[in-house]
């Protein structure tokens, strides 16, 4: 079962005894507000006059600059919207309610704020569950509010200096307002100054101008040579629009009034510049008369700045620009050689290309300054060199043919000032167009070879100008009645880029060409040479160059073929050792229990590896150069690859190279793995059974080609038998005849 309490409400008399004291209260916090609000005006209206006030003295005693004025505005408005808050927005945004000016009046009035609490909390006891005694409520309320009654809330507020604050505040409008009427110029220009940031400046005693600097902010000086700078303390100002305007300052000087402005010369003008290094030098002008003052500044070699300050005025800075003499910017040559159509640009300077040129080359040579000239010479051989012409105030072009080297002088006047530039040599040379260059290799075969052979040539070519032709040198000789023969022969190769006139012809060309033999008529004993030859497209006669001689001594086929079963048993007695250590790591496998005697294995796999894949290599190389030669039959060739060449690869690729990652698989181990030793010992016996197998097939290819080779020459022996027989029967007939 829930009951619901209901509060009981406040007596009447105790409500209106609350109800007169709120009203007091509210009385009460009106004028608080009020007092609130005149001492934070006050407060403002003060730091803005002030603020005014100093900007104006310290303005007009420091003429601060521009950047200064802002950044002291804005410090200036920061400390008012500071002040502003702090003095006025935040005491007027309090609440105020009864009970904290019950708060603030005890502070004036100890005990007062106490009473308060009590009219205004005590009757709210007896509207609780647990009500408090109602006489001695009605006594304690009613005594508070006798003795509050008697109380003026209002007299802890300070009514004078509130009337004092009005009055200050009063005074300081008038006064600002009595001043801006008074002098208006001075109001106007302050607020120009400070709230429009204008850079007019306040009325001056001196003014001081630079001779020769005019409306721009750069006086220009010779470089690296010691100037003087005058300057003028009694200037002419020059009539502007409602104004006096002076020149000569680095930015026009704008000074208000009805009449010129008068200037009084200083005692002293001192002077001041930053270096190109940050460095400052200082130092006073020298009077020459009463108005006029110099200072010599030292040889300049980059731009300065000036500060020069003399009585009340000052200005800069001012940048002192060094005029540099003038320089070659751009100077080309156009050159058309003999004979040809498309002329070649060369900028001077850029890149490493030398200035080299062939005999009868037309030149034209273009020159253009870094400024206007107000001229220019070109002196060659001491003498003024013909063909110089002018085309505009900075270019200049020089035309002439190519006969021998020369080295032209060049002389510039630039047109600000006159200067003469710095002698400028300029170095040509002549070209001479070299032979083309030439490079014959060989490959495939050696330098024995078949009267049947195919010799694949690699010929190279390289000219300054371009390769015409290429082509190739036979040289035979032949020993005929105990005599060398030599006989020579020019074969021309395929046609090259360009020599059709089309296009350009390539300074480098590379050829592959390959040589048959079988219609050259070639027999063993003879001795062939052969060398790459090359002309070249020169415009003043066409150039040839050879290259080194390819010697080369034609043999018989048997000769050839045994030299190269020779060489092939020799490998097929390297393959064997490779098959005997290979079955030895297969022991020392199986027995392996230590991974440290795997790196010896690893190391020895990689050793057989090795010499299968040079065996490999050599066998391709010796099929490649019996195929050239046309030795054996086709079959025979076929069956070197099929059965041992290409078995050979695969042995490599397939068997030994994981063998030996097996291996060192086993070597990182901590401890030895049967599981993985297992794994290598079978794949070591697979690479030696494929081993076995390979030098098996080497030993049949061999074998097979001892047959073949005894079946050649059984039936060499019948042909020359049947030979022999012929000649003997033909011998016979013609003695019968004879007879």
């Amino acid at each position: 079962m829930a009951t619901m309490l209901e509060h009981k409400p406040v007596p009447e008399r105790l409500q209106q005894s609350q109800r007169a004291l709120e009203r007091r209260l509210d009385a009460v916090r009106q004028r608080l507000r009020l007092h609130l609000l005149v001492e934070g005006l006050f407060w403002v209206i003060g730091a803005v006059v002030l603020a005014g006030a100093a900007s104006l003295l310290l303005d007009w005693l420091l003429r601060f600059n521009l950047p200064a004025r802002l950044g002291l505005l804005g410090i200036a408005v920061g400390a008012i919207l500071w002040l502003a808050y702090q003095r006025l927005l935040r005491p007027l945004l309090l609440p105020l309610d009864h009970l904290v000016l019950a708060e603030l009046l005890d502070r004036r009035a100890p005990g007062v704020g106490q009473r308060i609490s009590n009219v205004l909390q005590l009757p709210d006891l007896l509207s609780q569950d647990h009500q408090a005694s109602p006489s001695m409520v009605y006594a304690a309320v009613a005594e508070c509010s006798e003795a509050l009654d008697r109380v003026d809330l209002a007299a802890p507020l300070n009514l004078p200096r509130r009337h004092k604050l009005v009055a200050v505040s009063i005074v300081l409008i008038v006064a600002t307002v009595a001043f801006c009427l008074l002098w208006p110029a001075v109001a106007q220009l302050w607020a120009r100054r400070w709230l429009a940031g204008s850079t007019q400046r306040w009325p001056q005693q001196t003014y001081l101008q630079v001779v020769g600097l005019g409306d721009g902010n750069a006086l220009l000086v010779p470089r690296g040579e010691t100037s003087l700078v005058q300057i003028d303390a009694r200037p002419k100002f020059v009539a502007g629009d409602g104004c006096w305007i002076l020149p000569g300052r680095g930015e026009p000087l704008a000074m208000e009034g009805a009449e010129s402005p008068l200037s009084e010369p200083p005692t002293q003008v001192s002077v001041s510049y930053v270096q190109a290094d940050g460095g400052t030098r200082r130092g006073n002008a020298v009077q020459f008369d009463e108005s006029s003052f110099r200072y010599e500044l030292p040889p300049l070699a980059e731009p300065i700045a000036l500060h020069i300050t003399g009585g009340d005025d000052w200005l800069g800075p001012i940048v002192i620009e060094p005029i540099a003499r003038p320089t070659v910017s751009v100077l080309e040559i156009t050159a058309t050689r003999p004979g040809g159509s498309n002329p070649q640009v060369q900028r001077v300077g850029e890149g490493t290309q030398q200035l080299l040129y062939l005999p009868e080359t037309e030149l034209v040579l273009r020159l253009v300054a870094d400024g206007p000239l107000q001229s220019a010479e070109a002196i060659s051989n001491g003498q003024p060199a013909a063909g110089w012409q002018r085309v505009d105030e900075k270019t200049y072009t020089l035309t002439w043919t190519m006969k021998e080297s020369s080295t032209i002088e060049f002389r510039l006047f630039s047109q600000r000032g006159a200067l003469a530039s710095k002698p400028y040599f300029l170095t040509i040379g002549l070209l001479k167009d070299r032979e083309p260059r030439v490079t014959i290799r060989s490959s495939g075969v050696g330098r024995r070879i078949t009267p049947v052979a195919r010799i694949p040539l690699s010929l190279r070519a390289n000219d300054d100008f371009g390769v015409a032709a290429l082509a190739l040198d036979w040289e035979r000789t032949a020993v005929r009645d105990d005599k060398p023969s030599v006989e020579t022969k020019h074969e021309e190769l395929d046609k090259l880029p360009g020599a059709d006139g089309q296009g350009a012809l390539r300074g480098e060309i590379e050829i592959d060409h390959e040589l048959a033999l079988r219609e050259r008529g070639l027999t063993p004993g003879n001795a062939l040479k052969l060398r790459g030859v090359a002309t070249d497209n020169c415009a003043l006669g066409v150039q040839a160059g050879n290259s080194r001689w390819l010697a080369f001594q034609i043999v018989a086929p048997d000769e050839l073929f045994y030299d190269i079963l020779t060489r092939q048993r020799e490998q097929r007695a390297k393959f064997s050792a490779a098959l005997d250590s290979a079955k030895e790591q297969g022991k020392t496998l199986a027995a392996l229990d230590k991974p440290e005697q795997a790196l010896g294995v690893s190391r020895a796999e990689q050793v057989i590896a090795r010499s299968v894949w040079q065996v490999a290599n050599q066998l391709d190389a010796s099929l490649l150069e019996m195929t050239l030669n046309d030795l054996g039959n086709p079959q025979a060739r076929e069956s070197l690859q099929a059965s041992v060449i290409t078995p050979l690869r695969t042995l490599h690729a397939e068997l030994l190279l994981p063998l030996r990652a097996s291996v060192d698989g086993l070597a990182q181990q901590a401890t030895v793995s049967e599981e993985r030793r297992a794994e290598t010992v079978k794949l070591s016996d697979r690479a030696i059974e494929s081993m076995q197998s390979i030098l098996a097939q080497m030993s049949l290819w061999e074998s097979f080609i001892d047959v073949v080779n005894q079946l050649k020459q059984i039936i060499d022996r019948q042909g020359q038998v049947l030979k022999s027989t012929e000649e003997i029967e033909k011998q016979r007939t013609d003695d019968l005849f004879d007879k």
